[in-house]
């Protein structure tokens, strides 16, 4: 099962520095994103059951508040850009 975790971390940059290494080590992890806003992190994660999640978000919440999301579908994936595209863009700007 695939998920989107969204973590506001509490405290600072030394906080923010623990939590980075620690997620590194975490295979649920997918992805990783530091973004602006209320929410510091949104990550992408793969559990093998809810209870796979909940431990998850155990070693995550120490951190901060986390707002999870179960991904049902993926209608668009990632798609690489065509030269053409690259191309467009330029013209365009």
């Amino acid at each position: 099962m695939q998920v989107i975790v969204r973590l506001a971390v509490d405290g600072g940059e030394s906080m923010v520095r623990n939590l980075v290494k620690e997620m590194k080590e975490m295979r649920e992890i997918v992805q990783c994103y530091r973004v602006t806003g209320s929410d510091g992190f949104i990550l992408r994660a793969d559990v093998m059951s809810i209870q796979h999640l909940d431990r998850l978000i155990e070693r995550l919440y120490h951190f901060g508040q986390t707002s999870t999301t179960a991904v049902l579908s993926t209608p668009v994936m990632r798609r690489s850009y065509l030269v053409q595209d690259i191309e467009a863009l330029r013209r365009d700007a």
